[in-house]
């Protein structure tokens, strides 16, 4: 029941939301819109890259364990190459989604100029630049959850590293107290 009341309010408050986001922006201007629209495009090709890095960095250490996991019937083994994929996984989801926000950022543009060609569409010219600003207010959204996603496989790609060279160290202090 609890689910059922949750999911309605969530659906009402996002209706509520487009609503206003809609009537709000037919008062801005296209201008200030576009602007806002390239700081999205900019930050998402910033995400793309660096979640791009990471995807570099994170890409062999996957394809081996998931190598090693094929030839090795090791519950660890496969557990490491579950764990390594889904960190893959997790950026190339960032990367698609970041690619899918740029193409909206840049095609938009090349919509309007299209569009005001359109008698038919200058006379919804306040509708259109609702819509517009409740589009930029969805991708500003994505972006702020690209961001969190970032920061969450960032840190866990770190916490990864710290673990090794933890292990490594253990490994090495107990080879050094077998050689005494």
């Amino acid at each position: 029941m609890k689910s059922k009341l949750a999911k309605f309010i969530l659906l009402v408050t996002m209706l509520l939301g487009s609503y206003y986001a809609v009537t709000l922006g037919m008062d801005i201007s296209y201008a200030k819109q576009a602007t806002l629209l390239a700081e999205i495009r900019n930050v998402s090709a910033i995400i793309f890259g660096v979640t791009g890095a990471w995807l570099a960095l994170i890409y062999p250490k996957a394809l081996a364990s998931s190598e090693l996991a094929l030839k090795a019937a090791n519950d660890a083994v496969y557990e490491q190459a579950k764990h390594d994929n889904d960190v893959l996984l997790g950026f190339i989801k960032t990367i698609i989604i970041s690619i899918v926000v740029i193409a909206i950022s840049v095609v938009i543009p090349l919509v309007k100029e299209v569009a005001i060609q359109i008698s038919f569409v200058t006379e919804y010219r306040n509708y259109l630049r609702g819509i517009l600003f409740f589009t930029i207010f969805v991708l500003t959204i994505i972006q702020l959850y690209l961001l969190f996603a970032t920061f969450l496989q960032t840190k866990s790609a770190l916490k990864d590293v710290k673990r090794k060279i933890a292990e490594a160290k253990t490994r090495n202090e107990r080879s050094h107290n077998q050689h005494h």
